[in-house]
């Protein structure tokens, strides 16, 4: 059977699903984050004192260090990382997450 062919189509997979899982938690977090910040500032909260382009920031820097964030991240890497292997080494990795099971 060819493991190499089926290495590389699951981690390139699995890296496109989560980079698309990635993009998508960006859309909706930190259009989310910042909508209700500008929107309390809007109405005379604490967050009118502070620049739209630093609250957008502050949303993103929020994003950067949520834990959904990471972990989608860590499977775009191992995504990637096992589909370069096979290509590269012709080395078949199973899911990092399996790996750490057994």
């Amino acid at each position: 059977m060819p493991w190499e062919r089926a290495a590389i189509l699951s981690g390139l997979l699995e890296a496109l699903l989560s980079l698309f899982a990635l993009v998508a938690w960006y859309s909706h977090s930190v259009t989310t984050w910042a909508g209700n910040a500008l929107d309390s500032a809007l109405r005379g909260g604490p967050e009118a004192a502070v620049p739209g382009q630093a609250i957008g920031f502050s949303a993103l820097v929020l994003w950067c260090l949520h834990p959904w964030t990471w972990l989608i991240a860590f499977f775009v890497a191992e995504g990637l990382v096992r589909m370069l292997a096979a290509v590269s080494t012709e080395e078949t990795r199973g899911l990092a997450a399996l790996a750490l099971a057994d």
